[in-house]
């Protein structure tokens, strides 16, 4: 690495200040996008313009290439001098397309992320080797993983770094053992921030600034200086400034750097480092700003949605079922999501037009989802015949799941059953009837409309067994059929069974459920507490005065079985309508009737109860949220995340001026005592007590940031009004309960969570009168704890993405219609061949692993 201007009057050995030019892009925040762009052409204009005139000049953009993109679709004519200067190692690029908070996103789009930020900086000179995280709300278990299966042996990192590291490197690694050097930023991203604001006195700052870095740095050691902040532009004259530093002074030499470069050269430090293993979510030195969690959560909503139909039933059944692959579509769909899951995007602390673009992106991802799912379940129709209906599996292993059927059915039928391709007839519940009726008219208007009658059709539920990844017709037949898996569902007042699972509800309107030997009595109580923080930090008012009984409780049926059956409970509470008294720290006197509805559902063949709660909010400044009740007293919690199941406590670290709330993210499910709460997206929970769970259902807050957050010492940003993020009008959540016994891992709650969030697709048949008809596409059998995170076609390769959810190591057999198989990196980079004879791979897993193939 260069100094920034050679000089013989330098002393013996004078400490080593790598200052690294750089800004952090927010690409929408408290403005949205294209307003910060006008401000992101202007930097990067003069940016390229110094670096040009100066070969010494060095720039970090920020880890991402969204920014760089940005630029060059204004900017198309400075690609080539781009690509010049990273060639040169004058700018550091990448390596994420977007800087993504890692807690709300699920891993797979982490590594989408990767894979096409790589992508990108490649046409433009290549990315930075290095993992740079500089402010995401704390870091996932596997990071490391990802990275190092990308080809990354470093991070930095800043925001999450536990107290237990005190020194400005470490050792990271993933659960599975995977190690990247992470090098720690003690004071953020903006340590040198103000280094140059006064040149006249430099060389004070310089020497506060290693006073303020020794502690983490040790003697000899080279000091990094990153000078820069958000959304800030280097001096004009920066180089001259710290080529006179070093002309001025003896103590220091300043030389510039891109963060690449400072890390490439601070390598070789590794003896000695203190290590740590999972993920970073310490307050000790810096906020965590754990309210994201629960800002804006239709957005995490809205998120869940979308990857769940791009990763689950768009690529797996595009790539298996259908003769074209959508490349393009799939595509456009994955950079939708991936550009809404910024830190200060999806996070939902940005400005409310922030909100809205995020919504409409994901609700565009959302679109191409649920498109080529249905054309894929479209293209296999074609080879069912009219009058049956295909049924298809998006999961890699044989089940047997609930369907809603529209069928054509003669007159004088009374039960209907669904014939197999075996013929086993299987029993259906009657949903509702209805007699279609074709209109004609004649041309002339005096002449009468011409009414035809159509068949009658019937809306069935019935449990259908169907192969993996795979496909099974069936047609109606006039039939009893066989009893459902699990025992018939049964409704008898305020009771539900299924033969798995006892459901009663209480005269308060929660849950008594029973079940595998345990029960949870008072699922399901609702409290609601004011809120006097912003969109980063949750904050109790002074007085708060929460509210969790009912006023009154409703219960009536909404389905009788014997596949489904289920009752609506409806409870009304009276809720303060927002905050009051000096500086809105009491809630008001003011209360709004609030009725509460909750539909309590039970499946056959189902161990776990789901769950929908629904309510018109009118309130302001509140929280709202779910609890479950354990079975025993717990210690810790087990929560699914981003290829991992996190064991936390009951307590969070903290330090720097923010209050440790034990408030965590959890993905697919989170299991504590006995109980486990399966979900649709990234929720907010709490083990309140080691004795219930809190899940977040609604948190109404009217500030990007409070500057006098109670729970908060700092401003995390500005004091901007976000009226939508009051959630005023529908609220509604879904989820499910599932009480088990023993180790959450050998009670198979992840098998059940992956089972809750992915429903059968059915349609229509579309095909010629023929035999029924059966396919598998591709089976992954396994011992437990294996679950599938990626099916995609590449170029005449199937591309399959396992994780080894399980703290012991186990095996996975993949059996499909190939016959060669290779391993490959996570970028899906081909590798060694591995041995596939007669369609079938067998891969032993380590415990956590992440592991890709490439099958043909």
């Amino acid at each position: 690495m260069e100094a920034a201007d050679d000089t013989a009057n330098l002393a013996a050995s004078p400490r080593v200040i790598h200052v690294v030019p750089h800004t952090h892009w927010d690409r929408e925040w408290y403005e949205p996008f294209q307003r910060f762009r006008m401000r992101l052409v202007d930097l990067l204009d003069h940016v390229i313009e110094r670096a040009d005139a100066d070969p010494a000049y060095r720039f970090t953009m920020d880890g991402q290439m969204a920014a760089i993109e940005d630029y060059l679709e204004i900017r198309p004519e400075a690609t080539a001098r781009v690509r010049a200067l990273v060639e040169a190692g004058q700018l550091a690029i990448g390596p994420w397309q977007i800087l993504s908070d890692e807690f709300l996103v699920s891993g797979e789009t982490l590594v989408r992320n990767l894979e096409r930020g790589l992508k990108s900086a490649a046409r433009l000179g290549g990315a930075m080797p290095v993992g740079y995280l500089p402010d995401e709300f704390g870091h996932t278990a596997q990071m490391p993983q990802i990275l190092r299966r990308a080809g990354l042996e470093h991070a930095v990192v800043w925001r999450g770094v536990p107290a237990a590291v005190g020194h400005h490197s470490f050792l990271w690694s993933a659960p599975d053992g995977s190690t990247v050097r992470a090098e720690y930023l003690p004071f953020g991203y903006t340590n040198a921030a103000l280094l140059l604001e006064l040149p006249e006195r430099l060389s004070d700052r310089l020497r506060l600034l290693d006073d303020s870095m020794r502690p983490f740095v040790a003697d000899g050691d080279g000091l990094l200086a990153m000078y820069g902040e958000d959304h800030s532009r280097p001096l004009d004259d920066l180089m001259a400034v710290l080529a006179a530093v070093n002309r001025t002074q003896r103590n220091y030499e300043v030389r510039t750097a891109t963060l690449a470069g400072y890390v490439t050269q601070a390598a070789a430090e590794r003896d000695g480092l203190p290590a740590w293993r999972g993920e970073l979510r310490s307050g000790a030195r810096a906020n965590i700003l754990m309210g994201v969690l629960s800002a804006r959560i239709e957005l995490k909503a809205a998120l869940g949605r979308a990857e769940r139909l791009l990763e689950r039933y768009a690529e797996p059944l595009q790539a298996l079922h259908c003769a074209a692959w959508p490349a393009r579509f799939l595509e456009i769909g994955w950079n939708k999501l991936i550009d809404s899951s910024g830190h200060d995007s999806i996070t939902g602390c940005g400005a409310d037009t922030v909100a809205q673009q995020v919504a409409a992106r994901l609700a565009e991802a959302e679109q191409i989802g649920t498109g080529l799912r249905d054309r894929a379940a479209a293209e296999v129709a074609l080879r069912v015949p009219v009058g049956a209906v295909a049924v298809l599996n998006p999961t890699p292993e044989a089940r047997e799941g609930l369907v809603e059927v529209d069928v054509e059915v003669p007159a004088g039928w009374d039960a209907v059953a669904l014939e197999l391709p075996d013929g086993r007839l299987l029993a259906t519940q009657e949903l509702r009837r209805r007699v279609p009726i074709r209109y004609g008219f004649r041309m002339l208007p005096e002449l009468e409309r011409l009414e035809t009658p159509l068949p009658q059709r019937r809306a069935l539920l019935a449990s259908v067994p169907v192969p993996p990844l795979g496909w099974t017709a069936a047609r109606p037949r006039q039939a009893g059929g066989e009893p459902p898996a699990g025992g018939p569902v049964t409704l008898e007042g305020a009771r539900l069974s299924n033969g798995l699972l006892e459901v009663e509800v209480r005269p308060d309107g929660c849950l008594r459920i029973s079940g595998g030997g345990t029960t949870l009595d008072g699922v399901g109580r609702l409290v609601d507490g004011g809120d006097a923080g912003d969109s980063y930090n949750y904050a109790p008012p002074d007085d708060d005065p929460v509210v969790a009984e009912p006023e009154s409780v409703t219960v009536s049926p909404a389905a009788s079985g014997p596949l489904r059956a289920a009752v609506e409970v409806v409870r009304t509470y009276r809720w303060p309508r927002g905050l009051d008294g000096e500086d809105g720290l009491a809630r008001s006197a003011e209360l709004a009737l609030v009725p509460v509805s909750t539909r309590v559902e039970l499946r056959a063949g189902e161990p776990f109860v789901r769950l929908r709660v629904w309510f018109d909010n009118p309130c302001e400044q509140h929280r709202v949220r779910l609890h479950v009740p354990l079975a025993e007293v717990a210690s810790g919690s087990a929560a699914e995340g981003q290829f991992a199941v996190v064991e936390r406590g009951l307590t969070a670290e903290g330090g720097h001026g923010e209050i440790p709330l034990p408030t965590f993210p959890a993905r697919g499910f989170v299991a504590a005592g006995g109980a486990a709460v399966l979900l649709d997206h990234v929720s907010e929970y709490e083990l309140v007590d080691g004795a219930e769970l809190a899940v977040t259902l609604l948190r109404s807050i009217g500030l990007i940031s409070r500057n006098t957050n109670p729970y908060r010492l700092e401003p995390a940003g500005p004091e901007t009004e976000i009226p939508g993020a009051q959630g005023l009008g529908p609220v509604s959540a879904t989820m499910a309960v599932l009480p088990y016994r023993g180790h959450w891992a050998e009670a198979g709650v992840g098998a059940q969570a992956e089972r809750y969030r992915h429903e059968l697709v059915a349609t229509a048949g579309l095909g010629p009168n023929g035999p029924l008809e059966s396919a598998a596409g591709l089976a992954v059998e396994s011992d437990g704890g294996t679950v599938l995170s990626s099916l995609r076609r590449r170029g005449d390769w199937l591309e399959l993405r396992l994780v080894r959810e399980h703290p012991a190591a186990g095996s996975a057999t993949v059996t499909g219609a190939f016959r060669q198989a290779r391993a490959c990196d996570l970028l899906g980079h081909a590798g060694e061949e591995l041995a596939a004879g007669d369609g079938s791979l067998r891969l032993a897993l380590e415990p956590w692993e992440i592991r890709t193939v490439q099958l043909r």
